[in-house]
């Protein structure tokens, strides 16, 4: 660790900016793991800066493990927090009052609904979902630059994927912070600051849009941004195409859902 760090700062801190300096030897003695860590951290900056230039170099060395890790672990942290905090009292009784049904079966569900058992199925589900959608999505990608000649592996896709999701990052601090701040009885759509419920709408937990809603972090525009501005660069199409291809997942996926909604009201 200490020797990770000091290479990092002997390779991000430059002469003449009131910065210690550490001699150069230092960055040329570093491992190569060292050195592809420090470069993915300042890709972390480059994608929300300078995304063509980041989708330029993931074609030359593709790489996914930085943003996936801080994802996943980003992603548990908040819901170990969440669970750590909430008033688990009252969060059951709103579950149960929200899944409806007679006083039978309120009560046996209250009985079932133990929170730790809430919380370790948040803490396993939430991170394995993100898995099992990222490869979704990366087979996705491969299988449509195929079709546009851009024949790059899966693990070049895994990493176009993971890097386009980098803005969601924000969404996981914006969720810390809203942990780390909210009073004990706060449903989990009100530690998401940046999806459509709460920051739009407020949905009741029993409103047949409230799932839809709450899954729908806005952030994910900026994802799609940065997706399409990296089919761009590594197929050469038009913005027309690559803005299509980076959208048609989420309207696949947004569209069903919401026909189904729909079907059932």
């Amino acid at each position: 660790m200490s020797a990770t760090f000091g290479y990092f700062v002997a390779c991000t801190n430059p002469a003449g900016m009131g910065f210690v300096t550490m001699p150069a030897v230092a960055c040329d003695s570093a491992t190569p793991q060292e050195k592809n860590l420090h470069e993915d951290a300042m890709q972390l900056l480059t994608a929300l800066t300078e995304p063509s230039k980041l989708y330029t170099e993931l074609k030359q060395r593709p790489s996914f493990i930085l943003p996936m890790l801080l994802m996943l672990v980003g992603t548990v942290a908040v819901w170990l927090l969440y669970f750590q905090r909430v008033d688990s009292g009252w969060l059951v009784e709103t579950m149960v009052t929200a899944g409806g049904g007679t006083p039978a079966e309120q009560e046996m569900m209250r009985k079932s609904m133990n929170p730790d058992m809430l919380m370790w199925w948040s803490v396993i589900a939430a991170p394995v979902f993100i898995v099992i959608f990222q490869l979704m999505l990366a087979l996705y990608y491969k299988l449509a630059g195929k079709v546009a000649g851009a024949e790059y592996g899966f693990r070049a896709w895994f990493g176009f994927v993971n890097w386009s999701g980098v803005p969601l990052l924000l969404s996981t601090v914006a969720s810390l912070i809203s942990v780390l701040t909210m009073s004990p009885q706060t449903s989990p759509q009100g530690v998401a600051p940046t999806h459509l419920d709460p920051l739009l709408v407020e949905l009741a937990m029993d409103h047949p849009w409230q799932s839809w809603a709450t899954s729908l972090d806005l952030l994910n525009l900026w994802c799609i941004a940065l997706a399409a501005i990296g089919w761009r660069v590594w197929t050469g199409t038009g913005w027309g195409k690559a803005v299509g291809v980076a959208l048609l997942p989420h309207l696949v996926i947004y569209g069903i859902w919401a026909a189904v909604i729909l079907a059932r009201s």
